[in-house]
């Protein structure tokens, strides 16, 4: 995937300013509000507090950062990406024209040193590492939070990311 031209990559080593690494946790919290970015092992991540909503289909957008001086290898697989809301609905990925053993494959990234990726929820997500699948289902009108679980998303494990509604 390195090399690849999407549009939403930056490297801020190639500003003529200085970097500003943010402070690492020791460990991750179990919840953080969407829009908070969560800094981690060289990584930073942030999950947009909004959602996109089309045919049924909840889009999600989230940006990940290589922190490290050095390329570094993401790795994730999207089944361990979950959602659900606070009525206990869990909204399933939308498989579209990929293959159905798709969600279940690993993925990987390599972040040059600083380099930010934008992953975003498509219809045509089965190519590219850093898109995401679509999720099923309708949000019933008295939920109030909807939750993007991540089980295992490279370093980051068992995280849940809060949006409300």
């Amino acid at each position: 995937v390195t090399g690849e031209s999407n549009g939403s990559k930056t490297n801020p080593s190639n500003n003529n300013q200085a970097i500003k690494k943010p402070a690492m946790l020791n460990q991750l919290p179990q919840a953080v509000k969407a829009g908070t970015s969560v800094a981690y092992a060289d990584w930073e991540l942030t999950v947009n507090p909004e959602i996109e909503v089309e045919d049924n289909r909840l889009a999600f957008t989230m940006v990940l950062q290589n922190w490290n001086d050095n390329p570094q290898t993401f790795r994730y697989k999207p089944n361990t990406i979950v959602v659900y809301d606070d009525l206990g609905n869990t909204y399933k990925f939308y498989i579209g024209n990929c293959e159905p053993d798709l969600p279940y494959l690993a993925r990987q990234l390599t972040f040059g040193s600083y380099e930010e990726i934008k992953f975003e929820s498509t219809r045509s997500w089965c190519s590219r590492a850093y898109r995401l699948p679509l999720y099923s289902g309708v949000i019933p009108q008295e939920a109030k939070k909807l939750y993007f679980h991540l089980e295992q998303f490279g370093v980051y494990q068992n995280i849940t990311f809060v949006l409300d509604l």
